[in-house]
């Protein structure tokens, strides 16, 4: 009988790829909660960013680590059966996959920046499989050039940096969310949510 093989560069890319959209998922979830409190607010933000228009409302999301931790485990608990996610000072997804039925050890260690723009890049500095150190580099170009992103997805393999433009991103219901800060040694995660006011109507 033949054994189906996995691809060890493959664990390397769904784990990555996992990181990228457990943020805008998981703000728009977020969002969900503000519209089902009804609740509204004025915007005391102090960033630079500005509303796309005079339509939208604005206001600020804030999340300390052991939240924002939570919360991306909660979403990548279906993706990652045998994994798991920890924030300190910076963020690492690790667990178990099955390649040729033995249990492989995986871990992806990322330092989230932010832009001018308010968008956020992942610093990676670690892709291990089985406690060997991949290297960066080549498994970020193979995830550009082998596996189909999203568009508001932009992956320098040379710096090791993966952005996620978020400036350029529209959530259904023309929900917008831009990075403030992520100062994760200070315990601080803010993201800026930009709505219409229909949005709380039901």
């Amino acid at each position: 009988m033949n054994t189906k093989k996995k691809n060890p560069w493959k664990v390397a890319f769904f784990t990555l790829t996992a990181t990228i959209f457990v943020i805008p998922i998981g703000f728009y979830a977020g969002l969900a909660y503000l519209n089902a409190s009804h609740s509204q607010k004025e915007d005391q933000s102090t960033t630079n960013i500005k509303a796309p228009s005079e339509e939208y409302i604005q206001t600020d999301l804030s999340l300390t680590k052991e939240a924002f931790q939570k919360m991306m485990q909660t979403y990548l608990g279906d993706k990652l059966a045998n994994g798991k996610v920890e924030v300190s000072d910076d963020i690492k997804i690790s667990g178990t996959q099955k390649i040729l039925g033995i249990d492989v050890a995986y871990a992806l260690t990322t330092q989230p920046y932010v832009t001018e723009a308010g968008d956020l890049q992942l610093k990676i500095t670690s892709i291990n499989l089985s406690h060997i150190e991949l290297p960066k580099t080549i498994v970020l170009s193979l995830l550009s050039t082998q596996v189909e992103l999203p568009d508001f997805v932009e992956v320098d393999a040379n710096n090791k940096l993966v952005e996620l433009k978020l400036s350029e991103l529209t959530l259904p219901k023309d929900i917008k969310i831009l990075a403030k800060t992520c100062q994760l040694q200070d315990d601080k995660i803010v993201f800026t949510i930009f709505f219409k006011p229909e949005l709380l109507k039901n």
